[in-house]
């Protein structure tokens, strides 16, 4: 099978597949590696990466696959939807188009606090510039649309 196959829109894909159709959202760790099947019976499929997931697995996947399917997410290249997913992986996370230095977003907990004895739900929390944590923060249309979000270590 050839990297254009990747290539379908969904129009094409529902003509030619009868599965169901998914969108992949999981944090992988890779590094390029040359094809590790490679050898004088099989021919390579060119450069890749080894991909190790959260569970231990590892694989290996061709170079043009694995970018059409995942960004770095180191860059400042994440997508809101990315930086909710890092977050529910317990992340920190950021932009780059914030001014204030040093603010950050997680969620925060069940079980962190109570307010008039009922408890909280999880929800997400802003380390401000002042050095507290607020809870509720709310995203504006910029946040939501922009392309700048990053893990912070």
């Amino acid at each position: 099978m050839s990297d254009e196959s990747n290539d379908c829109s969904v129009e094409d894909c529902e003509n030619a597949w009868s599965g169901d159709f998914y969108i992949g959202v999981k944090i992988v760790e890779a590094t390029p590696a040359d094809d590790p099947k490679a050898g004088p019976d099989r021919e390579s499929q060119g450069p890749g990466y080894r991909v190790r997931y959260k569970s231990g697995y590892e694989s290996w996947c061709p170079k043009r696959t694995f970018e059409d399917a995942n960004r770095r997410i180191d860059t400042g290249c994440m997508s809101f939807g990315m930086a909710i997913e890092a977050m529910k992986d317990y992340r920190k996370v950021a932009r780059q188009g914030w001014n204030g230095k040093g603010m950050w977003l997680m969620i925060i907990p069940v079980g962190n606090a109570a307010c008039e004895g009922f408890p909280m739900q999880n929800c997400i929390g802003m380390k401000t510039v002042q050095d507290v944590m607020q809870p509720g923060w709310l995203a504006s249309q910029a946040d939501m649309l922009a392309d700048d979000w990053f893990i912070v270590d």
